[in-house]
């Protein structure tokens, strides 16, 4: 093996889709000479569940002792068996992934590139950004399918954009940049990469310098966003606390059904808002796009007015609302 690429994400940028892809298609991307090894939620990606990859106990161990979802791990066994799987590998390219990637501090990242630099590995960094405020409209969103938010999104976005650290991006990719060498360190558009013709997955095999010519895998919808109406639809039932398979069964149908297309964009935070979030970040942004991002790959900052919904005063048809609840009563019946 000659690398070691660490998929941090970024959150809300494609990683769980990607790791399921990776765990289905595990043997085809082995005939590329790529190894996405069978450690930590391997197994739960293999079969289509939102993950948080097969770095998500190794990434965990690697956090600082004060966050959250810091895992106890004083004998390294997760960095022990990720080197492990490193030797015997017979690929040119490991890939381990998961978004606590994004909240390791640097000394571990530069644990993984001492220890790797040991056995001739180079480590490299890999994630996809997008705008801020897009990102943070993708977190509403999840909280509204996930966690039975009530709330409209500018109270959260305004409390929020502030305190994520890794949204400044020209920051974060420079002190990674510090330990690894920035020809070390991936930086990709997510909002233009998910177009690809082959899917998101293809994107990220092609960027690491695979011949991807006549080679595809399924892109597989994971973790999808719901809709402006669909959104409308959950604030409402949230009030009753509804168990997660049918919020998530609600967003399922959306595409199942034809309610939503992935290639759809619409905001639905004030302009106003999206200007001072991204007037906020804009020496981040900057910055960001002459420096990491490639041709092609810039971030485009411009507010397009015209694709803002008003979720407050969106009103569903008749049709639609029938549409919806006729769906999850439809798939209660299959059951």
């Amino acid at each position: 093996m000659k690398e070691l690429i660490i998929h941090a994400g970024m959150p809300k940028n494609g990683s769980s889709a990607l790791q399921v892809m990776f765990a289905k298609n595990y043997n085809a991307l082995k005939k590329l000479s790529l190894d996405y090894f069978k450690m930590g939620d391997f197994d739960a990606g293999l079969k289509g569940a939102i993950t948080s990859g097969n770095g998500a106990l190794l990434s965990r161990s690697l956090l600082g002792e004060k966050h959250e979802a810091y895992l106890n791990d004083p004998d390294k066994k997760h960095l022990k068996e990720l080197l492990r799987l490193v030797k015997n590998s017979d690929s040119d390219i490991g890939i381990v992934s998961s978004e606590f990637f994004t909240n390791i501090p640097t000394p571990s990242i530069e644990l993984l590139k001492q220890a790797c630099s040991k056995i001739g590995v180079t480590v490299k960094y890999f994630y996809y950004v997008r705008r801020q405020d897009q990102f943070l409209m993708s977190g509403y969103m999840q909280r509204v399918k996930r966690h039975h938010c009530i709330e409209y999104p500018e109270k959260f976005v305004q409390e929020s954009y502030k305190n994520v650290g890794f949204l400044n991006y020209y920051s974060f990719s420079e002190a990674i940049a510090k330990v690894l060498g920035k020809e070390n360190v991936i930086v990709r558009n997510f909002d233009i990469c998910k177009k690809h013709p082959k899917g998101l997955a293809i994107d990220f095999i092609e960027t690491l310098g695979c011949d991807i010519s006549d080679f595809s895998i399924p892109n597989d919808v994971v973790n999808i966003s719901p809709t402006p109406l669909e959104i409308k639809t959950l604030l409402v039932l949230n009030k009753y606390k509804p168990n997660l398979s049918l919020t998530d069964g609600i967003v399922r149908d959306s595409i199942l059904y034809g309610r939503g297309r992935l290639a759809t964009q619409h905001s639905i935070l004030k302009p106003a808002l999206c200007k001072e979030v991204l007037d906020f970040f804009s020496n981040q942004n900057n910055r960001l796009n002459q420096g990491f991002l490639g041709k092609g790959q810039q971030l485009d900052l411009a507010i397009n007015d015209s694709s803002y919904i008003d979720l407050e005063k969106l009103e569903l048809s008749t049709m639609e609302l029938l549409d919806i609840v006729g769906s999850i009563l439809v798939r209660m019946d299959k059951k």
